[in-house]
């Protein structure tokens, strides 16, 4: 969080306590401007086990201090911590040269997604995307 310049409740890490409140999302939509006509466009991600019956999970560009990559979605909720209100995903990363997906899933804020993203797997190299 602290790398989307978003500021840790009380300066501390976040431990998440069993009263803690956490809403599940299904949806969200980003806003963005298009770098094809510059004007105002909407993204509308899924992260659904259950859309129309089948799972989707959207792929999603993430903007971080150090330039973007790409993720797909895992989990996306809101909680409160103390009186700040977080708006968070578990995403699975993936690496920025090959689009190979990383061994381990981050939390990141919803804040820090640019866009969305279509990967397709590559039929050459098995487990890669493109």
């Amino acid at each position: 969080l602290t790398s989307n310049d978003i500021p840790l409740p009380d300066g501390k890490h976040i431990h998440l306590q069993a009263d803690n409140k956490i809403a599940g999302y299904k949806y969200l939509q980003v806003n963005y401007k298009s770098m094809v006509n510059w004007r105002q466009c909407k993204d509308l991600l899924q992260c659904n086990p259950e859309f129309f019956g089948s799972p989707q999970y959207d792929c999603v560009m993430v903007q971080t201090n150090n330039q973007p990559f790409f993720a797909r979605l895992i989990f996306m909720f809101g909680c409160s911590i103390g009186e700040t209100n977080l708006s968070l995903a578990l995403i699975h990363p993936y690496d920025v040269r090959i689009a190979k997906p990383r061994s381990s899933p981050e939390f990141i804020s919803v804040r820090s997604i640019i866009q969305g993203a279509v990967l397709a797997s590559d039929p050459g190299r098995p487990g890669q995307f493109m």
